[in-house]
Parts: C-alpha cells; structure tokens; sequence
C-alpha cells in the first residue's frame, strides 16, 4: 500500500456553526494523523474551515485520503471524493468520524472503507495491510495517555491557529437525547490525567486561545479540581475556556478558582428556560441552575457563554422569547441559538422517525439554523421564523444600543470599575455585531429554503 496520507476535513460552503464561520481546527485527524506520522507516514492535514480558497486537486495528491465528515458536511465530503477519484484512481479513500458511523449505507458508495467509531486503534494497520472489509468496527481508547501529543504541524494551509482545541476526554454519562456527540462516544467516560491535559495545553501558541472541547470538563470533579489547582499555582499564563454543566458553574468556589487558573470564559448547555423541556430530553439540570451559573461567573469576571435551542416538543413562541428575556436580563456574554435537530444516532432521530414527523433528509440542511422537522406546538415555518426573530431580537441595533446605555449608568455609578465594565460591553457588542451579519448572509443564503417549510 502506499505511504502517503492526506487528511480532509470538509466543511458546509455556508457561513455558520459548521461553515466557513469557525476558525478551530477540528482535533481527531490532527491526532490520526499525528499517530500515522509516528509509523512511518507522510501526512498532511487539510481544514477547509481554515482555507482561504476552495480545495484544489492539487491538495489530494497522496496514496490515500482520509475524510472527517460530519452531517452537514457530507455532501462537500463526496465532492472532495470525485476529485480525488478523478486525479488519483489508483487512491484510497477512507472515511470516518460522526456521519460515517451512523449513516455508513449513505457514505459507503463514495469510498472504499468506513472506519466506525473511534479510529486510533485501527488506522495505522488499515493503512499498513489494507482490508478486505468495507465497514471497520473500532474498539474505544481506553486509555487517553497512550496517544500521542497531537502535531499540529501537520496542519497545512491553515494559518495562524488562533483557536487551540484540546480534547481531555471522551464519553459523557449524561443523556441528552439530541447529543450526537454523545451518541458517537458513549457512556463510557474516559479522560486524560492532569499532568497530560496541562502538557498539552503547552503546546498552544502563545496568542492563541485554548479551547478544552470537552462536552462537559467537569465531569470527573477530583481530576479537574487538580487541574485548576496546577495551572492556578504555575501561573498559566493563556487565556482557556472549557464547558461546564450549569450546577458545577454555579459553585462560588470552585469558579474563583477557575478564575486564579486564567480561565477566561465557560460555555453553558443551558438549551432551554422552559423546565418542561428540560425534562423532556433529560438534561439533568434546571433553569434556577443556569440563572445561579451566570451570575457567579460574571462576578468573578468570567465570561458566560450560552449556548440554546429551541423547538423542543414542550416549547412555543412565548419559550423562545424567553431565551431573550433570560440573555438580557443576566447579561450572558456570547449565545449560540440553534434549532433542535435530529442529527442521526441520537434518540431524538430515532423517536421523531418513528412518529413520522422528519420532512426533510438532505444532510446539508442538518447544520443547527435550518428547521427539517415538523415541530409540536407550531409549523415548521413558525419555528423558522420565530427562530430568525428571537436572534434579530438579541443581536440587532437597539440591543446594542440598549448595552451601551447601561454601560454608561453602570459606570456612574461604579466608577472604579469602569475599564471592567466597558471591555464587556464591548465584547458583547462584537458579538452580536457577527452575529447580525451572519445572518444577514444567512438569510440571502436560505430565502427559498424558508419559504418552502410547511405552515
């Protein structure tokens, strides 16, 4: 077989949550394609997020090529393939991550093997021997220290990384029924120790920000306690951000110590503010916690990050508005609002196929903005609509101008804090100022999409 191997993590053409917005690269195939290194390949590793241009024929020159696909990227995944099919008909193509593991009937025809699940185990001898099975079933890591620190060196025609993503464990005992990430890691939690998470944090470039993308860093009290309290007494000196459920972000203490460590901002699955819908996909946290969350991080200068969804079965409009009602009143930083999605795998696709209620199976629409399912307590086309207000609402002109307003009473009336409270406003303003535009190249982007859901 042949020892060259190029990476590609495509990405949706459109500017969004899985588009050419995100400026993180995406972590497994830098590690697959450090592990591959380390055996004796060459590697390069394409992010199309990061790319600047579109991929060229040029990029795929290389005995095999390896393909990161998520959902709403598959349809970019297989023209990648016919490219490279075109200029390397010798080549082979492997596909692998989230998409491949749940829909391996939908990928298969475009490539030569899936790789479901977790694929460290498996990949070099793949590469080594090849195999005569088109779909290979993967074992989980179970120990995170045994793999390599990821080269990021590998990463080609990507730039400047100004977002540094550090994965510290895998699997997640929680049971969100809309978590695909979930569903592709498992139950099982696993995670690296504390003096290998501090290593590799390390490893950042000095201006960029360490993003722990960990679905819940917290998940193991005792060990990240001892993170915390490393980073706290080396006087780590990069800004990190990680996500906590709502009930460990509300401990005073423990977030004053998060703050001596340098951690700049927490990310929040808070989903909803409505508790029936809380229950309904078994989150396993209330409203209170989230409102007791944001507050004892912004106290101790840490920025709140929300992220929401809506159209859950329990929510209607008045649900949704209180997503804004709740950001504007408890001054959460930054927010990230998506559509409730059945994305394949999870056991909100499985339910919602069962009652007949998906409309709509082209992957490309599975990106979080695009409603593909018929809600409850309204039609798909009010869940759209209300879902493009509830965002103008939150990141439009008089919200900003609202901000700055309360910007100048809050610092008469705390001068000695007025650089604190300036510099937020400020960040809150920049945020919603991306937000606006993107959606205002999103709605150019969806005008017929929109105007043909079902009322």
């Amino acid at each position: 077989m042949g020892d060259s191997i190029v990476f590609v993590t495509p990405c949706s053409l459109r500017f969004w949550i899985f588009g050419k917005g995100t400026v993180q690269p995406v972590y497994g195939p830098i590690l697959l394609g450090t592990i591959l290194r380390n055996a004796g390949f060459k590697v390069r590793v394409i992010q199309q997020n990061l790319l600047d241009r579109p991929i060229q024929p040029s990029d795929l020159d290389a005995d095999w090529l390896g393909l990161c696909l998520f959902t709403p990227s598959a349809h970019a995944g297989y023209e990648i393939c016919r490219m490279y099919r075109a200029a390397r008909p010798d080549g082979r193509i492997i596909a692998g991550g989230i998409h491949p593991t749940f829909c391996p009937e939908d990928v298969l025809p475009h490539v030569d093997h899936i790789v479901k699940g977790e694929a460290e185990n498996v990949i070099v001898d793949l590469l080594k021997y090849g195999s005569s099975e088109k779909i290979i079933e993967s074992e989980p890591v179970v120990d995170l220290d045994n793999l390599p620190m990821p080269d990021f060196s590998l990463l080609t025609g990507g730039g400047v990384i100004r977002d540094f993503p550090i994965v510290t464990s895998r699997g997640c005992p929680h049971k969100c029924d809309f978590c695909q990430g979930r569903a592709f890691s498992g139950s099982l939690y696993r995670k690296k120790s504390p003096e290998r998470v501090i290593e590799e944090m390390k490893l950042a470039p000095a201006n960029a920000k360490i993003r722990i993308n960990d679905d819940n860093f917290g998940s193991d009290k005792e060990r990240c306690d001892k993170i915390i309290e490393i980073l706290a007494g080396m006087g780590f000196d990069k800004e990190w951000s990680c996500m906590l459920r709502a009930n460990r972000a509300g401990d005073p203490d423990f977030v004053r110590t998060l703050k001596a460590a340098g951690c700049h901002t927490v990310g929040i699955g808070i989903e909803t503010v409505n508790p029936k819908s809380h229950k309904e996909v078994h989150k396993g946290q209330t409203v209170g916690d989230a409102y007791e969350a944001v507050n004892t991080l912004l106290k101790n200068d840490i920025q709140a990050d929300g992220y929401f969804i809506v159209g859950f079965d329990s929510d209607d409009v008045s649900d949704m508005h209180g997503i804004v009602d709740f950001c504007q009143r408890e001054q959460v930083t930054t927010w990230t609002i998506m559509v409730l999605t059945p994305y394949p795998g999870t056991p909100l696709a499985q339910s919602l196929e069962a009652e007949g209620r998906i409309f709509e199976r082209d992957w490309r629409y599975y990106d979080s903005t695009r409603v593909v399912f018929h809600p409850r307590k309204m039609s798909a086309r009010k869940l759209q609509e209300e879902y493009i207000n509830v965002n103008r609402r939150l990141a439009g002109r008089a919200s900003r101008i609202a901000d700055w307003a309360g910007c100048a009473a809050d610092v008469i009336r705390n001068p000695r804090k007025a650089r604190r409270i300036q510099n937020y406003t400020r960040r809150r303003s920049e945020w919603k100022r991306l937000i606006s535009g993107s959606f205002k190249r999103w709605m150019r982007d969806n005008k017929d999409y929109i105007c043909g859901l079902p009322d």
